[in-house]
This record gives C-alpha cells, structure tokens and sequence, in this order.
C-alpha cells in the first residue's frame, strides 16, 4: 500500500496542485483497508486459538491475494496512466482496436501495458520481499512467498484491462477539437464552449474514473482472492 501511495503521489505531484481527494483515496484504497482488516481478523483467531482449522487459513491466504491483486491493479493502471501517454503512438480502444486520441478512456498502448505489467510486479514484489524479511523473525507463513510477485504482474495486467474495458464502454470520452485533447467526464458544456468543438470518441455516461478505478480493482481483488483460496485449498500453496 505504501508503494502504492508514493508512486501515485510522484506522478500525480503535478496535477491540480498534487493533492488527492477523500473520493479518490476511496475508490482506490476502500477495498484494500477492507481486506487488510478481514486478514488481521482471521490470523488473530489463529493465533489465539479461536478458529485454527484449513478454511481459515484458505481465508487467510485468499485476502493476501486479494490485497496485493486490489494494489497491483490500482498501481499498474496508474502507471499505464501516467505513463502511458509517453508512447510516441496513439492509443487503440481496446473494444475496436482503432486508433483514438491520447487520453481516451479505454485506449491502450504497447507501452502503457508494460507499464502496467511493471506496476504490478513492483507491488508483488514489495509483497514478497516484506513477507520474506518477517519469515526471517516470525514462524514460515502459508502462503507461497514466489507467487507472490507472479500475482502482482497478472493484477497489474489484468487490472489495466479490466480498467480500460469498463472505461471504453461505461465512461464517456469526448474530444475538444480546439484544445486538441480528451475532456475527461465532460457532461455539461462550460461557458463559450460551443457543441461543435466536440466530439464523441466512446463509451456511455454511466460511471466516472473513479467508480471505474473501484470496479476494476474490486474485480480484480475478488479474481486473485478466488485464486490464494483455490491454491491453499488444492494443497499446492501448502
């Protein structure tokens, strides 16, 4: 979560005086503040002795990996954001595969998806190291320290493409034609701005960026929460 929070805060020091507001701290860390107090809840039963049996241990290990999946999402969407813009190309809309202007909800890029991979493996990473280093003091813990950073980048991936499937579709992109740029959630036209200088690019008014960052990481966190809970209960993770 701290990788999380710095990276976001470098790339978005520049922005609209490079503050977050209580809605987007929401939308981004709601479910991830969640899942770290169900994970806290089930080891104190194992540790106290209340509730020490393999279904809540699959727990356990299920909202590990739901927590790292929810931030390698959030992380690797912010960086195929932010860096993503960078790409000498435009951006295909990821329902058409025709090309769209920068900015695009839905739009990706060869190099904003790396981006994204790397954000996600970072968070993994961080993960796996963190966990290691309190194996070195603590007793071995059930989850596969390994897979950890493997989960990471899948959550970056398939985060970003969850991400950019709901934003194409679901949230509206408009182009000005004379600022040349996208108009992010554009719904109401401001003073002197005439209906001719925009255009539709994609997606229905239904959700903004935030509830689009929310869902994508919401899925993304019960997907790879599904999957710790299989591989313990499978035997593979134990």
């Amino acid at each position: 979560m701290h990788l999380f929070a710095i990276s976001n805060d470098s790339y978005s020091h520049d922005r609209l005086g490079g503050q977050r507001n209580a809605v987007q701290v929401l939308s981004n860390g709601l479910t991830g503040m969640i899942l770290c107090c169900l994970h806290w809840r089930w080891i104190s039963q194992t540790v106290d002795g209340t509730a020490h049996s393999p279904k809540t241990n699959a727990l356990i290990q299920a909202a590990l990996f739901a927590y790292i999946g929810h931030f390698a999402c959030c992380n690797g969407d912010t960086w195929a954001s932010e860096l993503g813009v960078l790409s000498r190309s435009n951006p295909i809309l990821i329902t058409t595969f025709q090309t769209v202007p920068k900015g695009t909800n839905g739009g990706v890029s060869a190099f904003g998806t790396a981006a994204a991979i790397v954000g996600g493996l970072c968070v993994g990473t961080a993960a796996a190291v963190t966990l290691y280093l309190e194996t070195t003091f603590m007793s071995r813990p059930s989850s596969p320290i390994g897979i950890l950073v493997l989960i990471g980048a899948a959550a970056g991936f398939g985060g970003s493409m969850i991400d950019s499937l709901l934003g194409a579709t679901l949230q509206k992109s408009i182009f000005n034609k004379d600022k040349k740029q996208i108009v992010q959630d554009h719904r109401v036209l401001k003073a002197g701005e005439s209906p001719e200088s925009f255009k539709h690019i994609s997606g229905l008014a239904l959700l903004d960026n935030h509830q689009v960052n929310f869902a994508s990481s919401l899925i993304t966190a019960t997907a790879t929460g599904v999957f710790g809970y299989w591989l313990y209960t499978t035997g593979v993770s134990r």
